[in-house]
C-alpha cells in the first residue's frame, strides 16, 4: 500500500470547514491599510466591493463546482491535469507550490509588523519572533488536519471579535467621508489601482486552496461547495465594514499602513482607548497567525501529491506514521519561511500574487475545459448557464490577472516571465529525474495519477466509511 491509501479522514460540520476556508482566504482584514494612503480610501473601498463580483466570485464558485465533482487532494492540480494532461497540471502545481512558499511567509511578515506597531524590534528580535510563530503552525500541522481544524476554529472566533467591537464602536463616531478622496492628491485613476489592485487580488484570492485538503474530509463533495460561498460572504464584509468604519471614524486617510503609520491597530487605540487597541493588536496578529497555519496546511499537499506522481522529490510525499500528515512537506515550508520572512510586505505581496495570478488563470481555463470535455460529469453543485455560462464566469478574473500584472510596472512584468518560464524548465527537469505519471503506481485510464475519486463514488463510499480500503485495493491491483 503507498503512503497516499494512508491519507487519514476525520468528519467535521461546515462551521469547521468554513472556518478552515476563512483562514485560507482571509483571516481578518489586516494587511490593506497600505492600499489605503497608496490608492486613496475612495478606489480603496471601490476596489474592496468589487472584487468579490469580478475576481473572488468567479474563482469561488468555478472551484466549488470542481470540488463537488472531483474531491481530491490538492484540487486544482488534480483539475488540471485532469482537462489539460500531465503537463497543464505540473505547471499548475509547480506554480501553485511556489506561490504557497512566498504566500506563507507573507503573514509571518504581517504578524511580526502588527506587533511592531506597538513594541520596538530590532531585526534579530523581529526574526525570532517570526520564527516562534513559524513553529508554532508546524507543530499544529504536523499534527494533521485534525489538530488544523480545531486551531482554524478557535482563532477564527478569536481574531475577529475585536474587529466587530471596532464596527460596533466606530458607528456610533463617524466624522469623515470615507470616499473622499477617491484617489491621493496628484494621482491619477490608473495609477492610483497600481498596489492597490495587487493588494485586493491578494485579499480575495486562496479559494483554490480549500479544496486540496478534500481527500482528508469525509464528505467534501457536499463541504466544500457550501464553504467557499460563505467564505466569499464573510470576508466581503470582514474587508468592507472596518475599512469604511476605521476611514470614518479615524479619518488620516494618507498615514494608514501596514509596515509603518496608522494601522487597524493604532485606529482602535485612537478610537476607544489602549484596550481596544490591544485587542485589534490581539486579533490581527492571530488572524496572520490563522492564515498561516492554514495555507501550510493546504500548501504541504501540492508537493505531497506531485511526489506520488513521479513529478517531484519522493521524499515530498512521505506521510506521519501516526498522524498522516505530510511531515517532510511542512518541514521544507518551515525552512524556506524561516528564510523569507526577512523581506518586507509589499515587495512580497507583489511578488506572491503574480505567481498566483498564472495557476489561478491555468486552473480557470480547467474549467472550462471540463464543461467541454466530461460534460456528463456529475456535478452536485454545478454552476449554470452551460458552456457559455462557464466562459462568461471566467473571463473578468482572466481579465483582472492580465491587468495587474501590466499595472505594477516592468520589473513585475520580468518577475512574471521569469515565473511563467520556470514551470516547462521544472517539468522538463522533474519528469527527466523521476519518470512522471508513466512510472507512478497511481495511473488509470480515468485519471493519469492517483486512484481517483469522484463526487458520486465518494457519497457511496462514505456511508460505508472505507473510500482509503477502495483505493488500496485499486492500488493493489
Amino acid at each position: 500500500m503507498s503512503d497516499v491509501a494512508k491519507l487519514k479522514k476525520i468528519r467535521v460540520g461546515l462551521f469547521a470547514v468554513t472556518c478552515f476556508g476563512y483562514g485560507v482566504c482571509c483571516g481578518g482584514p489586516t494587511g490593506l491599510e497600505s492600499m489605503i494612503s497608496s490608492s486613496g480610501p475612495g478606489m480603496t473601498i471601490l476596489l474592496l466591493m468589487i472584487m468579490p463580483f469580478v475576481w473572488a466570485s468567479p474563482v469561488g464558485l468555478a472551484c466549488a463546482e470542481l470540488s463537488s465533482a472531483l474531491p481530491c487532494e490538492a484540487g486544482p492540480y488534480r483539475w488540471t491535469q485532469r482537462a489539460l494532461g500531465e503537463f497543464g497540471g505540473f505547471l499548475t502545481g509547480w506554480w501553485t507550490v511556489l506561490t504557497n512558499y512566498v504566500d506563507s511567509s507573507v503573514y509571518v511578515v504581517m504578524a511580526v509588523s502588527y506587533i511592531g506597531t506597538y513594541y520596538q524590534l530590532d531585526k534579530l528580535h523581529t526574526w525570532l519572533v517570526g520564527a516562534a510563530i513559524i513553529l508554532l503552525c508546524n507543530y499544529v500541522n504536523i499534527r494533521g488536519i485534525k489538530s488544523v481544524m480545531w486551531v482554524s476554529v478557535a482563532a477564527c472566533i478569536a481574531c475577529l471579535i475585536p474587529f466587530i467591537a471596532f464596527v460596533v464602536y466606530g458607528l456610533f463616531h463617524l466624522k469623515f467621508n470615507p470616499m473622499i478622496p477617491l484617489t491621493p492628491p496628484g494621482v491619477s485613476v490608473q495609477d492610483s489601482i497600481g498596489l492597490g489592485l495587487a493588494i485586493a487580488m491578494w485579499q480575495y484570492a486562496g479559494f483554490s486552496y480549500i479544496p486540496s485538503i478534500s481527500e482528508e474530509i469525509k464528505g467534501a463533495s457536499k463541504l466544500m461547495p457550501k464553504a467557499l460561498m460563505w467564505v466569499i460572504l464573510a470576508m466581503t464584509a470582514t474587508y468592507v465594514l472596518p475599512t469604511i468604519v476605521g476611514i470614518s471614524a479615524v479619518g488620516q486617510w494618507d498615514q494608514w499602513s501596514t509596515d509603518s503609520g496608522i494601522s487597524f491597530v493604532q485606529a482602535g487605540q485612537q478610537l476607544a482607548g489602549p484596550f481596544m487597541g490591544y485587542a485589534l493588536l490581539c486579533g490581527a496578529v492571530i488572524g496572520s497567525l490563522l492564515l498561516y497555519n492554514d495555507t501550510v496546511a493546504s500548501g504541504a499537499r501540492f508537493p505531497m501529491t506531485m511526489a506520488h506522481d513521479n513529478l517531484f522529490p519522493k521524499f515530498f510525499g512521505k506521510l506521519h506514521k501516526k498522524y498522516g500528515s505530510p511531515y517532510v512537506s511542512i518541514w521544507i515550508y518551515t525552512a524556506i519561511n524561516l528564510v523569507m520572512i526577512t523581506g518586507s510586505f509589499d515587495q512580497v505581496v507583489v511578488a506572491d500574487i503574480f505567481l498566483m495570478m498564472f495557476f489561478l488563470v491555468v486552473s480557470l481555463i480547467s474549467f472550462v475545459v471540463l464543461r467541454y470535455k466530461e460534460p456528463d460529469l456529475p456535478r452536485p453543485f454545478k454552476v449554470k448557464g452551460g458552456k457559455a455560462g462557464a466562459i462568461a464566469l471566467v473571463t473578468p478574473a482572466i481579465l483582472i490577472a492580465i491587468v495587474a500584472l501590466f499595472t505594477n510596472g516592468t520589473d513585475a512584468i520580468i518577475g512574471g516571465l521569469i515565473a511563467i518560464a520556470s514551470g516547462p524548465v521544472a517539468y522538463f527537469i522533474c519528469r527527466k529525474v523521476w519518470g512522471g505519471i508513466a512510472k507512478s503506481p497511481f495511473k488509470s485510464k480515468d485519471m493519469p495519477s492517483e486512484i481517483f475519486v469522484t463526487a458520486a463514488q465518494e457519497t457511496e463510499l462514505d456511508d460505508a466509511d472505507d473510500i482509503e480500503e477502495a483505493k488500496a485495493a485499486a492500488i493493489s491491483g
